[in-house]
């Protein structure tokens, strides 16, 4: 594949039209437009290696690591019944391309890692850390969207701390809900009592170091996290299917642990990252991992 980064900017009812394109690895890619206005200046994502993408966004930069080997597409059944006519005008019948990713921000001379992946043998995040000059102890701030195993996983390997020098900051409403479960919850206690010392529970709106913002986006988990961070927004999961969401965000998936309070966080951040232009960035977005209102960056 041609790795080049361009812009397609439209409207949110034909928002995934490029979908089955980069889900079968096409060369080729058009550039759709319906919107006549001037387009705003939005950096470019750079491409740091196959599978690393970062973007700076005035004094923040963002960079985007893919921790699964191989790219993937989320089948449609994940998100329950859709209806064939959404499907079709979507361009999302071969599944809508999705990604289990982490997230560096690097501001005021810090760095900070937002959720690690899954932490399978075959994950990229650490040996991606090592290519842009990063070991696991470098990593001094670990900031967690939520306690799903595929954002905690990479935390730990044989029972021991991946980041043994990294304050570790969860939502208390997260940390609380999870630890009170009486089931279903053993890697959560693990990863609890591995990082026992260095865990620092916030509040939503507290100021965490490097000024970012932690924001309630509770339904995807009980204390599911948004981080914004000047002009970017760290999504987590609030979305797993971009394609399908952006336009529909009444959809869930079935990962969504409270769907109806989902769709509310959704929409609601949504609206908030366009009425302030921000620039999301997510753990579950296609490659590059990055997306603005109504301009999706993708690969060709």
């Amino acid at each position: 594949m041609n790795f080049k980064i361009n812009k397609l900017r439209l409207f949110l009812p034909v928002i995934a039209l490029l979908a089955t394109a980069c889900g079968n690895n096409t060369n080729t890619a058009e550039i759709l437009t319906e919107n006549t206005q001037e387009e705003e200046s939005i950096p470019n994502p750079v491409r740091i290696d196959s599978t690393i993408w970062s973007m700076e966004l005035d004094d923040v930069k963002v960079t985007w690591i893919r921790d699964n080997a191989i790219r993937r597409n989320n089948d449609l059944k994940l998100f329950g019944d859709v209806p064939q006519n959404i499907v079709d005008s979507l361009g999302i019948a071969e599944g809508i391309p999705s990604s289990m990713s982490a997230v560096l921000i690097q501001k005021d001379s810090m760095t900070i890692l937002c959720d690690a992946g899954l932490g399978m043998p075959e994950s990229l995040l650490v040996p991606s850390l090592n290519k842009i000059g990063l070991n696991p102890e470098d990593i001094k701030l670990v900031y967690l969207t939520h306690l799903h195993p595929d954002h905690i996983g990479g935390m730990m390997a044989n029972g021991e701390k991946v980041f043994p020098n990294a304050e570790v900051y969860i939502a208390k409403p997260e940390f609380d809900a999870w630890m009170g479960m009486t089931e279903n919850n053993q890697m959560q206690t693990a990863f609890a009592k591995i990082y026992e010392e260095n865990i620092k529970l916030f509040n939503f709106n507290d100021t965490l170091p490097a000024c970012v913002i932690p924001m309630d986006a509770h339904g995807h988990t009980p204390g599911h996290t948004v981080f914004q961070a000047g002009k970017a927004l760290i999504i987590g999961d609030l979305m797993h299917g971009m394609a399908l969401q952006t336009a529909h965000p009444e959809f869930c998936a079935s990962y969504d642990m409270n769907p109806e309070e989902a769709v509310k966080s959704r929409k609601k951040f949504l609206n908030y990252a366009k009425e302030n232009k921000l620039t999301m960035v997510g753990m579950h977005l296609p490659e590059p991992g990055f997306y603005h209102t109504g301009i999706i960056y993708f690969i060709f």
